[in-house]
């Protein structure tokens, strides 16, 4: 009988001595088939390997989403675009992210896990609906989450390095609010919330920690958490977050530090627009916007969207109107009317075409931003100084028609806005404001009603629909005073995070 080729070409001793199989120890001991026996008549080459190793494995599955575009960049150019990679994701690319980012596929099992699951779901579904905004000028503040971002994550304490998951997990259950049950996903927001909360706590009691920079910026992405998710208690951390930067010396102490610049511009924003749909004698700190607009002008000129496209000429009047109806209660009302009346008229001459040609970039978009914000500001001033008879309600036709001018010109501007990528996001607040007009007109009340829904999705937050349900109830009961619509603390804007990494772990 003839020996298996391979002991014999390696000039080893085959231990067969019969034909009973298998009749090769050194085969057998390998795993495989003796190549020496059998039916196969041409001898076959086997390679020995010493133990353990491996020239060839089954291949692993890897990052669909970074595989996708990293193909489709190779495609184009033969070689991965970094620029490529970080794209809009096309419909088939969005297919592929419902699928994989399922509820039952968003595991987060761990905190650590948990970062970097969150880290994947923002670059993948998060960053490519920011990214047009980059087209509007390069916004130093939006950019996918890379490696060097979480170098440092263990030596944050939870309070920071967790609101990112939870930021994720309410966008997640936005997205599919009405689609899937999000049962699992609120549960596993609650408790993140929860440790944040015991950590955030935990800080606040140790005076070394207290008003550090870390604290801070937790605390403001505790007020951006609450309002995504529609909590009340949104005031409160904000109140807490005024209350330490007052602690520090002010904003004009703390407000030239390059690492707080987001984070102040930040608590302004949520603080004007706030008490805006507030009652007029629950509103915070308008003194102290009042007296800080010189440095928020500066936060204006650096910023390429600040406060959310609404021109600083017209932010500023949104200051003064809020300062206007803290003093109402207990001001002359005809010094009021006087400055009610001076207000109105510089918001009047406010020129959105003029204030566009200083504009660096998206000219046609600032200039469309502009005229928005313009007619949303026309309303917000009279309706709301109206309801506290610091500007009049009876004998002044004029204020009514300028009002159903401006809230027609807003709603065909909104019609654009809402339409454009770039624009969409920053339109919360006008068309709340059309909305408040919209109280006799089927067809505009019908236009807001089908928006809100549709920005609650693309901006994964909450607060569009708690709009829709504060413009229903005013609705239906016809109620036209301002501070009877708004008669609990609200604030409608989008933004969910603040970018915080300037702030160094021990900050």
């Amino acid at each position: 009988m003839r020996q298996p080729n391979q002991c014999a070409r390696r000039s080893r001793g085959c231990d067969s001595s019969n034909s009973t199989e298998p009749p090769c120890r050194t085969c057998s001991a390998s795993g495989v088939e003796c190549p020496g026996y059998g039916k196969a008549h041409q001898p076959v080459r086997l390679r020995w390997l010493a133990p353990g190793r491996v020239l060839s494995q089954k291949r692993k599955r890897g990052n669909i989403f970074l595989d996708v575009r990293k193909r489709e960049a190779e495609r184009k150019t033969g070689q991965p675009d970094a620029r490529e990679l970080i794209m809009p994701l096309a419909w088939w690319e969005k297919a592929a992210i419902r699928d994989a980012l399922s509820p039952s596929r968003l595991k987060l099992t761990t905190d650590a896990g948990a970062v970097f699951e969150a880290v994947e779901y923002f670059n993948t579904c998060i960053h490519p609906d920011l990214a047009p905004v980059h087209e509007l000028g390069t916004n130093p503040h939006i950019f996918p989450l890379l490696p060097v971002h979480l170098r440092y994550t263990g030596a944050y304490p939870d309070h920071f390095r967790l609101n990112l998951v939870c930021m994720v997990l309410h966008h997640r259950v936005s997205r599919l609010k009405g689609v899937a049950d999000t049962g699992a996903i609120v549960e596993k927001f609650h408790r993140y919330r929860g440790v944040i909360l015991r950590s955030l706590r935990a800080d606040i009691s140790l005076d070394k920690r207290r008003t550090s920079n870390v604290v801070l910026g937790s605390i403001v992405n505790l007020v951006l958490a609450d309002n995504q998710h529609g909590a009340p208690s949104w005031r409160c951390h904000l109140e807490v977050a005024q209350k330490l930067i007052e602690m520090r010396g002010g904003l004009s102490v703390i407000g030239d530090s390059p690492s707080l610049v987001n984070l102040l511009r930040s608590v302004i924003l949520v603080g004007v627009i706030g008490n805006t749909t507030c009652p007029a004698s629950n509103q915070t700190a308008t003194a102290w916007h009042v007296q800080n607009l010189d440095y928020i002008l500066r936060l204006s000129e650096q910023g390429v969207t600040p406060f959310q496209m609404c021109p600083f000429p017209l932010f500023a009047e949104i200051i003064r109107v809020n300062h206007l109806r803290a003093r109402a209660p207990s001001g002359d009302v005809e010094d009021l009317r006087q400055e009610a009346w001076g207000i109105l008229d510089r918001i009047n001459t406010f020129s959105p075409e003029s204030w566009t040609r200083t504009q660096s970039s998206a000219k046609t978009d600032r200039l469309i931003a502009a005229q928005v914000n313009q007619a949303a500001v026309t309303i917000y001033c009279v309706r709301s100084l109206q309801s506290l008879s610091v500007l009049p309600t009876t004998n002044d036709d004029s204020l009514r028609l300028r009002c159903i001018e401006q809230a027609g010109r807003l709603h065909a501007l909104l019609g654009e806005a809402l339409r454009s990528v770039r624009l969409k996001r920053f339109m919360l607040w006008p068309l709340v404001m059309l909305g408040v007009e919209a109280a006799h007109d089927l067809g505009v009340r019908d236009f807001v009603n089908r928006e809100l829904p549709e920005l609650m999705r693309h901006t994964g937050t909450s607060a569009p629909m708690q709009a829709r349900e504060v413009l229903g109830r005013m609705w239906t009961s016809g109620w036209t005073d301002w501070d009877a619509c708004f008669d609990r603390p609200c604030v409608f804007v989008t933004q969910t995070m603040v970018d915080l990494s300037g702030i160094p772990p021990d900050g």
